[in-house]
């Protein structure tokens, strides 16, 4: 997290002066910045590809659960805590679908005003 840091801020200032501000070496820096991403983070690159692509195809609206469901279908093993991490890191979310409120109690006993208007006042969808 420091290197990357240092690696964002370099064009403002020196390296020297921001290895010193992030303690860490020189060296330290330069061997991250040569060595290149694990293997694990070339992994999470190309999962989050897919994420965004399904997240996409499915009109923003799937979650962790469906989108993890999505990628096994794909034939990634993957589990549910890092499909929900790098959602997290990708800021993607799903969508809750809102709920039916019911307003009306059709079961009483009191008198219903006639439809002078004949309106059609379609149930919740």
């Amino acid at each position: 997290m420091r290197f990357a840091f240092i690696a964002a801020k370099k064009a403002e200032h020196t390296v020297t002066i921001l290895c010193r501000c992030m303690r860490v070496t020189r060296s330290g820096f330069y061997a991250w910045a040569r060595r290149g991403l694990s293997k694990r983070a070339q992994r999470d690159v190309v999962l989050r590809t897919k994420l965004r692509a399904f997240h996409a195809a499915s009109g923003e609206r799937y979650g962790r659960p469906r989108l993890w469901k999505d990628l096994r279908e794909d034939g990634e093993a993957v589990s549910e805590k890092r499909v929900g991490r790098l959602m997290r890191e990708e800021e993607i979310q799903g969508q809750v679908p809102k709920r039916c409120k019911q307003t009306t109690d059709s079961q009483h006993d009191d008198p219903i005003a006639a439809n002078l208007l004949d309106r059609d006042f379609p149930l919740c969808q």
